[in-house]
């Protein structure tokens, strides 16, 4: 087997590779050996069939697959042997002419080069602002409250208060067959508060009009509340019929030990020991956010400052070659989702470089981390904010030891270390700012 690689200067490349007819034949011979023990045909006893029926019925079908592998084979070794650093994976070109009888072949290759990517930050020129969110007192006593509800005694009551949730049908009214959703309202949310109003002081089984443009601040957010997502809202009609179904209220807990503080915080009995713990854990939360934006806007301002080429046009026939044996994609759709592929293939190029030139390596106990992360984050999804640690562990050691899943925290790790790298070497400039300026938007 023959090889010949041509470099172009658009990141791309032509593999060609030669195979003689001594570089197969052997295979071939012996997978037609193999046939010949399990196959049956009319006239002969299974294993008995002549080998140059075979080879006439089947020859040329195990030709072209032993050809396939040894070619996949060749490839492989090749690439490992120059130490090429691919992007995709290589495109075989079209070649419909074979001629099989020849003693040599030449198939030729697309390849997708990755370009030499090397990075250096200086903290006195590669500066971010870092986001610090103040806490206020206002932002504690609102986090307490929400923690007295959540703690707190739920009953079903009879009439509808200015803090109930609210549960029943929406109907489409005035129409036959109208559809019907269940809905509910946290009547304390901001954006329902022209519809805690209208409901004030109705009671279960009352059957009460909504209208979607004047009882709620937005479309999405009635959406939500309807069941529904926007579109198919404004598919239908803005006014509903609203039957009450239930009245749930909630008796926020009592400010002491017993009710609250340690059913929280462990071991706090006073409230002012129990107001510095929630300061010091909306702190952290914050902080944890604010890394996680400061991380981001580090990526585009790498992405934006290396402006790294790539070899696009190859790429993007590489994504619809992806994607054969699903229905074929448009010239339209590559040009839409090539973009982001091709940020993600950047950032990774990127990434990759970091941790080679600082010698970054992934550890057992990151692995470890890395699945804790993520066993808490599913937990999280589920409303298990609290588990106990040996849990935890528990669960992420299964997650090691699957195969399957630990191949993506390794990635995972590993981002997560050249991101603390990368933050270590940036500049900060330091911005204390309100929860609602931290978020855009105050928080629902």
């Amino acid at each position: 087997m023959q090889f010949h690689l041509e470099k172009n200067e658009d990141l791309t490349a032509v593999l060609r590779i030669g195979l003689s007819t001594e570089d197969y034949s052997e295979k071939v011979e012996h997978q037609i050996q193999e046939v010949r023990k399990t196959i049956q045909m009319p006239g002969f006893r299974k294993g008995n069939v002549p080998a140059g029926l075979i080879r006439k019925q089947y020859g040329q079908g195990i030709l072209i697959e032993e050809v396939n592998k040894l070619l996949q084979e060749g490839i492989n070794g090749y690439i490992k042997e120059q130490q090429l650093f691919l992007l995709g994976q290589p495109l075989p070109r079209e070649k419909s002419d074979i001629d099989w009888s020849s003693a040599l072949q030449e198939f030729e290759f697309d390849l997708g080069l990755a370009p030499e990517v090397k990075l250096s930050v200086d903290e006195k020129k590669d500066k971010l602002p870092f986001r610090q969110v103040v806490i206020s007192d206002d932002l504690v006593d609102d986090e307490i409250d929400s923690l007295r509800r959540r703690h707190g005694k739920v009953e079903q009551v009879e009439e509808v208060g200015p803090k109930d949730f609210v549960r029943g049908q929406c109907t489409e009214k005035d129409k036959d067959n109208g559809h019907t959703h269940s809905a509910g309202f946290r009547l304390d949310e901001e954006r329902f508060s022209l519809l805690s109003k209208k409901l004030s002081g109705a009671k279960k089984d009352d059957e009460i009009e909504l209208d979607i443009q004047s009882d709620f601040a937005d479309k999405a957010d009635a959406a939500q509340a309807l069941g529904m997502d926007a579109a198919h809202l404004e598919s239908h009609g803005m006014l509903w019929n609203f039957k009450i179904e239930g009245i749930i209220r909630v008796e926020p807990a009592q400010m002491t030990a017993e009710d609250l503080f340690e059913k929280v915080h462990q071991g706090v009995t006073e409230e002012a020991e129990f107001r510095n713990k929630v300061s010091e854990q909306l702190e952290a939360s914050f902080k944890g956010d604010a890394e996680r934006m400061f991380q981001n806007a580090m990526i585009e301002y790498l992405l934006e400052k290396e402006n790294i080429p790539l070899p696009d046009t190859f790429l993007k026939k590489w994504m619809v070659s992806a994607h054969e044996g699903e229905e074929p994609m448009s010239d339209q759709q590559v040009d839409q989702e090539y973009p982001a592929m091709a940020k993600g293939i950047r950032w990774q190029l990127i990434e990759t470089s970091i941790a080679e030139q600082e010698e970054l390596k992934v550890e057992n106990e990151d692995l470890q981390e890395a699945a804790r992360a993520l066993v808490r984050e599913q937990m999280a999804a589920y409303g298990q904010q609290m588990m106990d640690p040996a849990l935890v562990d528990s669960i992420a050691q299964n997650y090691i030891n699957d195969g399957d899943k630990v191949s993506k925290l390794y990635e995972k790790a590993m981002q997560t270390k050249v991101l603390e790298h990368l933050s270590a070497k940036f500049g900060k400039k330091v911005e204390a700012v309100s929860v609602e300026d931290f978020y855009g938007q105050p928080p629902h």
